[in-house]
């Protein structure tokens, strides 16, 4: 006696439920995935928070260290820059009144700015003031942005004094200097001629 057992059918074999198994199957990744992108995007939000923050702290500092308008400036020792390089007193080589103008050889802007330079130099006299260029640089890193003779002295770093006396916190920087040492106007950035103008004050 033959005994025939049912037919078990497997839980696949309903098309129906094979249906929904491909629809999650399909759908969990695709959910997953933007979970994880809302997290990312959540962190990344939080960061540039606080990159922000960060940002707004140093530059807060950074307007704090710097001079400011009414400060006496120091006499310190400089390097004049030229056919043979000269020991000064930075100050005294500049001869105040003056429009002094910090810079780094590294700094992107300042090699920007470079171009104006005669410009804002001619500007300067025209008004009643010596420029002058003043690096933040050893001589032979100065060298390098300035081979040729220029109309306005070029003084470099000497021991470390320029950018700690003169607080030379970020270049390019421009001050404009009375004959008492006094910080009559202060420009952080690269500056025009017609942006000058305003600074150049008729109290030397």
């Amino acid at each position: 006696m033959t005994t025939t057992m049912p037919a078990v059918v497997p839980v696949s074999a309903n098309p129906a439920q094979s249906r929904v198994r491909v629809v999650i199957t399909r759908i969990v990744p695709d959910l997953m995935l933007l979970g994880i992108i809302g997290v990312l995007l959540s962190v990344l939000s939080v960061t540039n928070k606080n990159v922000n923050r960060l940002n707004g702290a140093l530059k807060t500092q950074a307007e704090t260290a710097m001079p400011k308008v009414g400060d006496y400036l120091p006499e310190v020792p400089a390097v004049r820059i030229g056919s043979e390089e000269q020991e000064v007193l930075a100050l005294s080589a500049v001869q105040l009144p003056a429009v002094i103008y910090f810079f780094a050889p590294d700094c992107k802007f300042c090699a920007d700015e470079r171009s104006q330079l005669p410009a804002l130099a001619a500007l300067s006299e025209n008004k009643g003031y010596h420029f002058a260029a003043i690096s933040t640089a050893p001589p032979n890193e100065t060298r390098r942005m300035f081979p040729n003779p220029t109309s306005f002295p070029i003084l470099s770093e000497s021991g470390g004094q320029i950018g700690r006396n003169y607080r030379v916190v970020a270049t390019p920087m421009f001050l404009v200097v009375a004959g008492s040492r006094r910080v009559n106007a202060v420009h952080m950035g690269v500056l025009e001629p017609s942006g000058l103008s305003p600074l150049l004050y008729t109290t030397k």
